[in-house]
């Protein structure tokens, strides 16, 4: 944050294992249901997941989220209406 506050939210995780193999079209996917407003939150985490997402980051200031998988791959998503 500008003042250098952070904030760290601590959310409920489906019973989804998370897969393997990192799938960047199926983490697309579930990305633009969740910018559609067609999938909520608990039904994103589960695809996420499954599509072997193990966590990521969203960078406020930078206007982009980080999504990670198992061996160091990752998917930068600009948020929607980034410059």
């Amino acid at each position: 944050m500008p003042e250098g506050e952070t904030c760290t939210l601590t959310l409920p995780v489906p019973a989804v294992s998370i897969a393997e193999a990192f799938d960047p079209q199926a983490l697309q996917s579930a990305i633009l249901g969740a910018q559609s407003g067609a999938v909520k939150y608990p039904e994103f985490m589960a695809l996420t997941m499954a599509a072997g997402c193990v966590g990521y980051v969203a960078w406020i200031a930078g206007e982009q989220v980080t999504y990670m998988g198992r061996k160091g791959e990752a998917h930068i998503e600009p948020m929607p209406g980034a410059r």
